[in-house]
């Protein structure tokens, strides 16, 4: 997979603060690199579930730091699908950053390649991709 468009969304335009939520987190991606002495964020993703069933919404929040910086959310109902991966395509497409091959609704493998895509668009090596659950 590769970054086909990056276009960062500036912060007064970003929607993240609409996905990012206070309650319901439960879990995301952390892309590191390092140099051997050093180590860098370059992009974060959080998951949020505030429902009691199948059919509530997922909301992504989604960040890259870094000189590009950009940011975005989105959400995903329904049910019949991965809706992480759903709400995660979503996210990354509002903050600018659009795929080679489709994410929404693939699964968790398909987010952490998209991850490592946005890693190596940037020139970085040596990636690291810590998973976390709330």
């Amino acid at each position: 997979m590769k970054v086909t468009k990056f276009s960062p969304v500036h912060f007064e335009d970003s929607n993240v603060g609409k996905f990012r939520k206070d309650k319901g987190l439960t879990g995301g991606y952390i892309l590191q690199a390092t140099n051997g002495t050093e180590i860098f964020d370059i992009a974060e993703v959080r998951f949020y579930f505030l429902g009691r069933d199948g059919m509530s919404p997922v909301y992504c929040a989604f960040w890259v730091h870094n000189d590009n910086h950009t940011s975005g959310g989105g959400k995903a109902s329904g049910c019949g699908y991965h809706k992480e991966s759903a709400a995660f395509e979503f996210a990354a497409n509002s903050a600018g950053v659009y795929f080679s091959e489709p994410v929404s609704g693939v699964g968790s493998l398909q987010i952490e390649k998209a991850l490592l895509a946005i890693g190596e668009a940037q020139g970085y090596e040596n990636l690291h991709i810590t998973r976390f659950h709330a």
